[in-house]
């Protein structure tokens, strides 16, 4: 059995792919609750992403 066959059957794949639709929509979420809730004064805005230092 080959490498990728056995990613493949072990549903490695789907499972990366799961991972970053979750780590992108909690980025979406946390740039609301910025927004939403005034974000601490070490939070700066800079070119419509905040950074905190």
């Amino acid at each position: 059995m080959s490498f990728l066959t056995e990613l493949r059957r072990r549903k490695v794949f789907r499972v990366g792919i799961a991972y970053v639709i979750v780590g992108w929509l909690l980025a979406q979420v946390a740039e609301l609750a910025l927004d939403a809730f005034v974000a601490p004064a070490f939070c700066s805005k800079t070119d419509g992403q905040w950074a905190c230092e």
